[in-house]
Parts: structure tokens; C-alpha cells; sequence
């Protein structure tokens, strides 16, 4: 992580800067702080990732219909 988006304020806790200019806080300590600094990417990354289940378009079996009957193609 950039250490700049952890930083002590002067009210003596730790906090973090996200997107937008945000800031998260306040934390007892800079380990606090970077511990949910990571927890908060990883929630945004959970959010992003698709939810359908990826697969290989490769490794599927493709077919194709001649005369109403399958085909199988190699």
C-alpha cells in the first residue's frame, strides 16, 4: 500500500485516505490502520469480481446440427 495514505492526525490517531478523497478512521495505532486499510480493498475487490462462474470456452465440446442431428466437431 502507498504509505501516504496512512497518516497520524492531530488529534493523535491513524487514519487512511481512499478514493474521492476519503478518509477512514480514526485507528489506535498505524497497524490498525493498515489492517483496515487492507480489509476495505479487499471488500472492494470482492465487489468487483464478477459473480457468474468463469469457465474455458476451449474445453467445451462445440457442436454443430446438420439435418437435426449433433455433430460432434474436432
Amino acid at each position: 500500500m502507498a504509505s501516504d495514505r496512512i497518516f497520524l492526525d492531530d488529534d493523535a490517531g491513524w487514519y487512511f485516505k481512499v478514493r474521492g478523497n476519503q478518509v477512514r478512521g480514526p485507528f489506535t495505532s498505524e497497524d490498525e490502520a493498515e489492517q483496515a486499510l487492507h480489509a476495505y480493498v479487499t471488500a472492494c475487490q470482492a465487489r468487483l469480481e464478477p459473480k457468474f462462474m468463469k469457465f474455458d470456452l476451449n474445453s467445451l465440446r462445440l457442436m454443430r446440427r446438420t439435418n437435426g442431428h449433433p455433430v460432434h466437431t474436432r
